[in-house]
């Protein structure tokens, strides 16, 4: 995929939505405040691209804190082995505080990116923010995706904690989910913990 759609920024509804029903994209930044939702989806992101049986030869992880980007892109021009395509996930690349030369090698791969690889910037670290990364962001949204996963808060909060509970042939009343989040507050991994200690 080469010149895609502009994708300014998406959800956890729209990125959900993509995954199940979209082609993948060649660049993607998953950033936000909730730890869980963001593993989940960088997870999910590479499921999509690349099937589990094909990873040893498809896949590869990247930390950013002592990354060269050239590493990154030329493992993006490697062709995938007995699949469409490969995928290669950078861990807390430092988009905030790229020097000219890292931000014009991100710049150069947006582009002409690889039509063969999915290169996800999966951004760990709390302290990262996506408007001290704007200038990095904008080049990556012109050809993928900048997926923001933050905090759910209410019914958003609710629902997946009684889903959950189900899954584990266990009722979760909305009365008690709501009584769970007042007492441990509204980080989802940490409510998936807690919920998997009372379901024992």
């Amino acid at each position: 995929m080469k010149g895609g759609a502009v994708m300014a920024e998406l959800n956890e509804k729209e990125l959900k939505a993509h995954i199940k029903g979209e082609e993948p994209y060649p660049v993607y930044l998953v950033c936000g405040d909730e730890d869980y939702l963001k593993k989940l989806y960088t997870d999910s992101l590479v499921a999509k691209v690349v099937p589990p049986e094909l990873e040893s030869f498809n896949f590869d992880r990247f930390e950013g804190k002592s990354l060269d980007l050239r590493d990154v892109f030329d493992r993006a021009e490697m062709m995938p082995m007995m699949a469409e395509r490969r995928c290669i996930v950078v861990e807390n690349c430092k988009l905030e505080s790229m020097n000219e030369n890292d931000f014009e090698l991100l710049s150069s791969y947006c582009n002409i990116p690889s039509d063969f690889s999915t290169v996800i910037f999966h951004q760990k670290n709390a302290d990262f923010s996506l408007v001290k990364a704007k200038k990095a962001a904008s080049v990556i949204s012109k050809i993928g995706a900048v997926c923001l996963l933050n905090k759910r808060h209410g019914v958003d909060l609710i629902k997946p904690l009684v889903s959950s509970a189900k899954k584990q042939n266990c009722v979760l009343t909305t009365q008690m989910a709501n009584y769970l989040v007042s007492v441990v507050g509204d980080d989802f991994n940490t409510l998936i913990n807690e919920l998997s200690k009372v379901l024992k």
